[in-house]
């Protein structure tokens, strides 16, 4: 009890990780299985870190703010509102933003009776561990991937060595290497930025003086990437040296990413001296003038722009002796701060203690059901084989295959799993009918595995898979994947060393035999909207099984062709729908 007594806001942080915690275990399982985020635990401890040596610094002070208390509590009920449609949706990424968003308004709150130094940026380094919507970061992978083998190519022309550049591909004359295996960019670029936040941090810098540095090593460690990619494809081409797996890719990136650091650290001194504070001459300090442009710029400078300067141990003993701070100012903030009128308060904690409380009671449940129900659907996806009767009558199965992708690929474009029919249509067309799966947690683009491997996509159209058995269909308008009925995406391909051009055309489906349509809304509104309410971001949860069909022809492809290329994705999806939500036992 004497503990409680001595430290009261235990119980009411204790009350908000209840609230939080059941479904951000979710979150962090996710982010540990993507390479790029398993950073996350130094920066959860480098918050809490820099948050309890800030508090034992800090100073009690009165900042009665109507508004900040008012802002602090917009942001607890939107925080309270997204946390229940997280439930609701099973979006741990909803959950993450809504923790974020609360504990700004708890930020607001400590900013309203401690003076602490580089809150906000203790606020940063949580908000840093939420990826963007939209799977904008697989966008940035893919970008910077492509931005890599251009850069690899170029360097290898002007070296010498014979290579052949196609999308994330770069083909030496005995080996292929892909990007996404040779370069771990998006890795060494996620932690860079972690390392920027938490070094800025650390050494007191200003907002912009963070921005900036984190600008600059953003650009430099592309550029680094590139250099690793080409390190491994002359070490590869000139002494049969494997640096692209095991320990030597590891000790590769190790050096890359020590060189980038070191880099950004001489950049950070450069940006101290050159984001210096303006010094005033005494007469301009002391004497109580009119405001000019002149004064006005430097007191913006100093106060929003310039690094301030790192303050003398002994200058900060003395202010602390100065300020006369007494036990009774702490306590008077304290009990400030757990008041029921503040968002740290128990009436907010142990709201959000009882919303964790229906999540475990309730939706947890619900979510044990639907992981089970998937891993059932997986089960018998991967029992598919070459007598599975998924051939159309008269058609004559010509090959099959079945592949697992390595860990690395678990949750990249191509899917872990794939089981690929190859037919022969009563015409003599070969078509290969592919499901691929678990997709997840989002929707997944077909397109950016093409463009990765450097085929060129054109004649882009979508279809409505209800209509496709019915013959050739024309393109439908689709306005919002809410709203649309189940469509299909169908393209053409073509890559320039080969003879043939090929045709595209896939759908998905979910684990429960429901449709899926890539959200394709007509703004970013609608696109967020689909990306929270139909997507899944549970690593347990990825459930998604694409259908492709692929067929490849001479010059213009045949209509018939073509129209059996349609009619056969309807027919073998509507198969393995039934198929894979068949009851148990049948």
């Amino acid at each position: 009890m004497d503990f409680l007594k001595q430290r009261p806001w235990v119980i009411p942080f204790l009350a908000l990780l209840f609230g939080f915690v059941p479904i951000l275990v979710s979150f962090f399982r996710q982010q540990f299985a993507q390479p790029e985020y398993q950073a996350f635990p130094i920066m959860l401890g480098a918050a809490a870190i820099f948050l309890y040596s800030r508090l034992n610094e800090s100073r009690p002070i009165k900042r009665a703010n109507r508004l900040v208390n008012g802002i602090a509590w917009l942001l607890t009920a939107i925080a309270a509102g997204l946390l229940i449609t997280s439930f609701v949706v099973f979006s741990p990424w909803l959950a993450m933003v809504a923790f974020v968003l609360y504990c700004l308004a708890i930020a607001g709150s400590l900013w309203q009776h401690w003076q602490i130094r580089g809150l906000f940026g203790i606020w940063l380094l949580l908000a840093l561990l939420v990826p963007p919507p939209l799977d904008r970061d697989k966008m940035l992978i893919e970008r910077l991937q492509l931005f890599s083998s251009k850069v690899t190519s170029v360097m290898l022309d002007a070296i010498g060595v014979l290579h052949v550049s196609q999308g994330n591909s770069i083909t030496l004359s005995d080996r292929e290497l892909f990007v996404d295996e040779a370069c771990s960019g998006i890795v060494s670029l996620i932690s860079i930025l972690y390392c920027i936040a938490i070094y800025c941090l650390w050494q007191r810098r200003s907002l912009i003086h963070m921005g900036l540095l984190a600008i600059i090593g953003v650009a430099w460690t592309v550029l680094m990437n590139s250099l690793r990619l080409i390190i491994i494809s002359l070490s590869w081409s000139w002494y049969q040296l494997d640096l692209i797996k095991g320990w030597p890719h590891t000790l590769l990136g190790l050096v890359i990413f020590g060189i980038s650091a070191a880099v950004i650290f001489s950049v950070d001194r450069f940006l101290q001296a050159l984001l210096a504070p303006i010094r005033q001459s005494a007469t301009e300090s002391e004497v109580k003038t009119r405001w000019t442009v002149g004064r006005a710029l430097v007191y913006g400078w100093n106060q929003f722009i310039a690094t301030p300067p790192e303050t003398d141990p002994a200058e900060a003993l003395d202010d602390a002796d100065s300020s006369e701070q007494t036990a009774g100012d702490t306590q008077a903030s304290l009990t400030k701060f757990l008041a029921p009128q503040s968002v740290f308060g128990y009436p907010a904690t142990f709201s959000f203690a009882a919303l964790g409380l229906v999540y475990l009671g309730f939706f947890l449940p619900q979510e044990v059901s639907q992981t089970s129900n998937i891993q059932r659907a997986l089960r018998i996806a991967l029992d598919l084989n070459e007598s599975t009767p998924i051939a159309p009558e008269g058609w004559e199965l010509v090959r099959f295959s079945n592949d697992r992708r390595s860990d690395l690929f678990r949750w990249d474009n191509w899917g872990e799993y794939s089981r690929t029919y190859e037919l022969r249509d009563p015409d003599g067309f070969i078509y290969q009918l592919s499901c691929d799966f678990m997709f997840g947690p989002h929707w997944h683009d077909l397109r950016s595995c093409y463009r990765g491997t450097g085929w060129q996509i054109y004649d882009e159209r979508v279809l409505d898979f209800v209509k496709l058995s019915q013959g050739l269909q024309e393109p439908v308008d689709v306005e919002s994947s809410l709203t649309s009925p189940p469509v299909v995406e169908q393209f053409s391909i073509r890559r320039v060393p080969d003879v043939r051009d090929g045709l595209i055309t896939y759908g998905a489906f979910r684990a429960n035999g429901a449709w899926f349509n890539r959200p394709r809304g007509r703004g970013l509104w609608q696109d967020f909207v689909a990306h929270v309410v139909q997507g899944r971001d549970r690593a347990e949860q990825a459930d998604y099984f694409q259908i492709q069909v692929t067929t490849f022809f001479e010059d213009e492809i045949n209509p018939r062709q073509k129209e059996r290329s349609e009619w056969l994705l309807h027919h073998g999806t509507d198969w393995l729908r039934n198929h894979l939500t068949k009851p148990s036992g049948s």
